[in-house]
């Protein structure tokens, strides 16, 4: 959702979804946008809160509003001066996540620290991780063609990607003692802070 457009402004737009009941606001961009809001998670229908920010080192100062709360360049900067950003360095991250805009800023806040990329449903990830073995995996749980946890169990099952690192991501927490159990290295609860995205995977590493 932009934050403008010529018939509404996303305010307003979040506003009438909300009445509506409408389960679930994914994001909100635009170059000067400080927006707060609530979403509802489709699974528990228990409202969480979306955090505002800018984000000044996504491309020509994009600001993003997508489930991650993401903190300023410098803060992200100088939480990983000499270590995480040492440990991500030059590493194959396999974003796997089936909402366009959710995948992109993944990708374009990765980058700053290792090689990304994407893929949006579950055979397209494990096609492309036969492809090229990535160094870590940050699978999305709710995929369209298969559960996140299908796509663990296969890679758990084949010899040639049975050991590659698998960070879970999902915004219900009861879907964590699930994912472990299914391969899973390790989970992080949306929304989440960009300094703990990046710490987690780099415990993977």
């Amino acid at each position: 959702m932009a934050e403008s457009s010529p018939s509404m402004s996303g305010r307003a737009t979040y506003r009438r979804c909300a009445k509506h009941a409408l389960n679930e606001v994914i994001g909100v961009i635009g170059r000067n946008s400080h927006v707060a809001t609530a979403a509802v998670s489709p699974r528990n229908s228990q409202p969480y809160l979306i955090m505002s920010l800018f984000v000044s080192f996504f491309p020509n100062d994009t600001c993003a509003l997508f489930g991650l709360g993401i903190a300023s360049s410098d803060d992200v900067m100088g939480n990983l001066e000499g270590t995480s950003d040492k440990k991500l360095k030059d590493k194959h991250i396999l974003v796997v996540e089936d909402y366009p805009l959710m995948g992109a800023l993944l990708v374009n806040l990765l980058k700053q620290y290792a090689h990304p990329s994407c893929a949006r449903s579950g055979a397209e990830a494990i096609k492309e991780i036969k492809r090229k073995r990535p160094d870590i995996v940050l699978l999305d749980l709710n995929l369209p063609d298969m559960s996140g946890l299908e796509v663990a169990r296969k890679l758990r099952n084949n010899q040639r990607t049975k050991s590659i690192p698998i960070l879970a991501m999902s915004g219900s927490a009861i879907e964590k003692k699930t994912c472990l159990e299914a391969g899973c290295n390790d989970f992080i609860l949306k929304p989440f802070e960009t300094s703990q995205l990046l710490a987690q995977l780099a415990t993977l590493v």
